[in-house]
């Protein structure tokens, strides 16, 4: 008797974490209302992954030790085909002297969606708050800043992919926001 309730004991805690496991390590919420981002966007990168628009809910202004929203719409470049490489998305602010404010390297979804799993023509967001300590003074800069986007190879963060523009001309190494 003993011997069974542990077992079954054991076996309900297993499935009460079920839930946490999905949450944590599961893949995001394809997004199902007709998207209308704040800035329509249809750019491609090397590899497979498109970028259809995104979000700044509180506007573009950043203010030290103010969280800025951002929230990215994603979706594989092929309607019928994932994506077949490990990717690293990468979103920096630099200030208007090319100095880096803000850096995130990282996994889309933070760090739960790799872009080998990303699913042939499934829409899904990707929200960061992005987050400055501290912003150089005005007299070191013009109190403008960009915030800029891309990807690189997992296993090569010296190599960017290209982004083309919707009528797939190159646009460089990057995407400024």
């Amino acid at each position: 008797v003993l011997h069974g309730a542990l077992a079954a004991g054991m076996l309900t805690l297993a499935l009460a974490l079920l839930p946490f496991l999905q949450t944590q390590f599961g893949l995001p919420p394809a997004v199902t209302q007709p998207l209308a981002p704040d800035r329509p966007l249809d750019v491609a990168f090397d590899g497979g992954m498109r970028l259809l628009g995104a979000d700044f809910p509180q506007g573009a202004a950043l203010q030290a030790g103010e969280p800025l929203p951002l929230t990215l719409y994603w979706t594989t470049a092929a309607p019928d085909a994932p994506v077949p490489a490990d990717y690293t998305l990468f979103l920096h602010v630099a200030d208007a002297q090319d100095r880096l404010i803000y850096q995130f390297d990282g996994v889309p979804v933070e760090g739960r969606h790799p872009t080998r799993q990303w699913l042939g023509g499934q829409v899904f967001a990707d929200t960061h708050l992005i987050t400055v300590d501290e912003i150089p003074p005005e007299d070191m800069t013009d109190g403008l800043a960009t915030l800029s986007l891309g990807f690189y190879p997992i296993a090569d963060p010296n190599t960017r992919v290209t982004v083309y523009d919707a009528s797939g001309e190159p646009l460089g190494d990057r995407l400024v926001l």
